[in-house]
Parts: structure tokens; C-alpha cells; sequence
């Protein structure tokens, strides 16, 4: 490769990089002309990098097709960068580390950006994507601290695993009808990211993908079947949920920790509320457990200090160890005819609940402490047996089902 140097009187430095011509001009911007594909730069450094604490901006010309493999990482004086239209690949981590860099816009050719591309570029306070763009890579923004606002183009479908953690800036993203999927851990930790619009096409949240950020109201569309583990622990600025109707359950610490959530709408389709879901949700006051549960797990409720009161109606058939331990502000519990398992523990702490209705066979006993400590504190215990009844849910609509008693009841 040849290299022509300055000579002091304002010459270009520069040369080739496969069948790239690169020059910096001024000592300040450098060109990358031509027609095809960088190589890629993942085990040798690209021969722009030792001029880098002079460069200060990049300009990529019309013909070149891919930038390689770590092309620019590490380039930390970058503050702006202009991409051509030709532009079908930006490879692994090709801006990653550049801490200078403001901005950034995709153009439409490039259909999937890749891995921790734009990786710890701390001053990059906007990127917007063309609308070619199918997938964002893994790790693609991580540690972006200053990074406020995101615009997913019209094809993008799924955002990657890590792809945005740490973003502790970003309060603005826009997500496209077509999008079905988010990664894990792809919001954790974006605390000024207070509200969302998901799209009607969201089929999957993964693991963690809004742990620890600044949500403060979450409606999860019906489309989407599976929300995983911990998708939303320790939001602790989140105060309501809407739940999708045909997901059948909560999954594993999916809201614990959520402790200003008070008000939680289930879709109606729950057989199943996972260990942890709610643990430690101090505020949860408003939740109305559905008629289709029939498993509840460990520790599912427990330290939920605001709960008035529960009723497991005739699907529910366990409940786990330790499901409402410390709820206190639980007052009545009703039992539907087909529990037959309740966990050690399960309403121990419940230091209020003075009335238990129970139309189970477990021979529920006031003052006992079997059973989970499901009668240790009651007063009386009330024999009642199933009928039908109508109500109005929270969703505001009418339903009907089997009440192991007759007054309608809140959880």
C-alpha cells in the first residue's frame, strides 16, 4: 500500500484499503472513495488509525459497499460521520469506541447493521435508521450514555440482545408496525426511557429487555405470546400494565421490585403466575386475578404491602410457599373448591387477614397455622359454596364465572 505523506505543505495522506482509496484531507477529514468492499480490520489496525487523534470527521463516498470489521473503532476525535447511499454492510464493531461521535443516520441500503457497531460511543446523542433496515444488532448502542433518541426504520422486524443497555439517556424510541421481536436485555438500564408504543405486531419480549428502566406505564399488545423472565424488574418508576390476552402467564421476577406499580390489568388467558412475578411490588393495589389461573408460585406476591385482598377462584388449584407473605394490608381471602395446595408459609406476615371464606376442602381452621398461615390471623372462617355470578372486571367488561362467594371481590 502506498502512502503519501505530508510533507508540511498541506499534501493528503492516504492510500489504499482493498480496492478503497483512503485520503485525509487537511489532517482533519478522512475520505474513503472507490467502488466495492473495506476489508475487514478485526486482527490488524486500518492505516488511518495512527493519524487518529487529528481526525475528526469521516466521509465515506458513493460506490463503496461495506465497511469492514473494526474499520473505525477506537476513533475517539470522530464527531461526524456521513454514509452514501451505496452502503449495503457496516460490520462488527466498525464505530464502536468512538467517544466523540454526535450523531448518525443509516442509509436505506444497509439491512442489518452489525454487532456492536456503535458500541460505547458515549457523546452519540441520536442515530436514526433507513427504512432497509431489518434487524439491529447485538450490542449495537450498549454503554451509549448520552444517546436520546432512536427512529427504527419501516422494515426493521427485531432489535437485538443487549442492543440499547445502558442507554441511561434515551427517552425516545420509535418502533415500527412490523417489528416482532426485542431482545434481552435490550432497554436494562435506559432510566429516562418513561414511556413506549409498542407495535401491534410484537410477538416476544426476551429476558430483562426493560429491566431497571424509566418506564412509567406499559401496554403489551395482544399479538405478543411470550414476555420472558425479568422483562420488567426493578422498574421502579412503573405504575400500571396492561397484559397481552392470549399470554398464559406471568413470567419468572417479570415486575419484581416494580414497588410503585399499582395497578396491573391481566389479559384474561393466565393459568399460571411464575415464582417471583410480583415479589416486592410494595404498591400493588389494583390487581384482579384472573379466572383462568390455576398455579401460583413461590413468592409470586410476597412484600406486596398494599393488597386489600384475594380471591382464588374455582381454576386456582395451588398456591406456592411464601405467595403473599408480608401482605399485609390484606384483609379477606376467599378459597375456591379446588385448592388442594398451599405452600409453607404462603400468608404468613399477613397480619390483617381477620376473614377467610372457604369453600375448599382443606378444613381451613381459625388461628391454625397449617396450610401456609392461610387462617392464622382470621378471626372466623366462613364455609361458602360456589355459584355463578356476573361482575364488571377491570377491562371494563362483563363477565361471568363460578364465585366460591356471594359479594364480588378485589384483588
Amino acid at each position: 500500500m502506498q502512502i503519501v505523506s505530508d510533507s508540511g505543505c498541506g499534501e493528503p495522506i492516504g492510500g489504499a484499503a482493498g480496492p478503497l482509496s483512503w485520503t485525509i484531507e487537511n489532517g482533519f477529514t478522512l475520505s474513503v472513495t472507490g467502488e466495492g468492499n473495506m476489508p475487514n480490520y478485526s486482527s490488524t489496525e486500518p492505516p488511518w488509525k495512527q493519524y487518529h487523534e487529528t481526525i475528526t470527521g469521516i466521509a465515506v463516498g458513493e460506490g463503496v459497499t461495506r465497511l469492514g470489521v473494526s474499520a473505525f473503532a477506537g476513533m475517539d476525535h470522530v464527531a461526524s460521520v456521513s454514509l452514501p447511499d451505496s452502503l449495503a454492510t457496516i460490520d462488527n464493531n466498525c464505530f464502536e469506541d468512538c467517544t466523540a461521535l454526535e450523531s448518525i443516520v443509516i442509509p436505506d441500503g444497509v439491512t442489518s447493521p452489525g454487532r456492536s457497531t456503535f458500541r460505547n460511543c458515549t457523546s452519540l446523542q441520536s442515530a436514526v435508521f433507513g427504512d432497509g433496515t431489518t434487524y439491529v444488532g447485538q450490542y449495537s448502542f450498549q454503554g451509549c450514555t448520552s444517546l436520546e433518541s432512536v427512529v427504527l426504520g419501516s422494515s426493521v422486524n427485531s432489535v437485538g440482545d443487549y442492543c440499547f443497555q445502558g442507554c441511561t439517556s434515551l427517552s425516545d424510541v420509535s418502533f415500527n408496525e412490523g417489528m416482532t421481536s426485542i431482545g434481552q436485555y435490550c432497554f436494562q438500564g435506559c432510566t429516562s426511557l418513561e414511556h413506549v408504543d409498542l407495535p401491534s405486531t410484537l410477538v416476544e419480549m426476551k429476558g430483562y429487555s426493560f429491566s431497571e428502566s424509566g418506564l412509567t406505564e406499559i401496554v403489551i399488545p395482544d399479538s405478543c405470546n411470550e414476555v420472558w423472565r425479568y422483562s420488567f424488574r426493578d422498574c421502579a418508576s412503573l405504575v400500571s400494565v396492561d397484559y397481552p390476552a392470549d399470554i398464559t402467564y406471568v413470567g419468572i421476577g417479570c415486575f419484581q421490585g416494580c414497588t410503585a406499580l399499582e395497578t396491573f390489568v391481566f389479559g384474561g388467558s393466565e393459568t399460571e403466575i411464575r415464582d417471583n412475578a410480583f415479589n416486592g411490588c410494595t404498591s400493588l393495589s389494583d390487581c384482579w386475578l384472573p379466572e383462568s389461573l390455576a398455579t401460583i408460585g413461590n413468592n409470586s406476591f410476597k412484600n406486596c404491602q398494599s393488597l386489600p385482598d384475594a380471591t382464588f377462584y374455582e381454576n386456582v388449584t395451588s398456591i406456592g410457599s411464601y405467595a403473599f407473605q408480608n401482605c399485609y394490608a390484606m384483609e379477606e381471602a376467599t378459597f375456591g373448591s379446588s385448592v388442594s395446595t398451599v405452600g409453607t408459609g404462603a400468608f404468613q406476615g399477613c397480619s390483617q387477614l381477620a376473614t377467610v371464606y372457604d369453600a375448599s376442602s382443606l378444613g381451613l381452621t381459625a388461628g391454625a397455622s397449617d396450610y401456609g398461615y392461610a387462617a392464622r390471623y382470621a378471626s372466623e372462617v366462613i364455609p361458602v359454596t360456589p355459584y355463578t355470578a356476573s361482575y364488571t372486571a377491570s377491562d371494563g367488561l362483563q363477565h361471568s364465572c363460578d364465585r366460591p362467594y356471594g359479594t364480588f371481590r378485589v384483588l
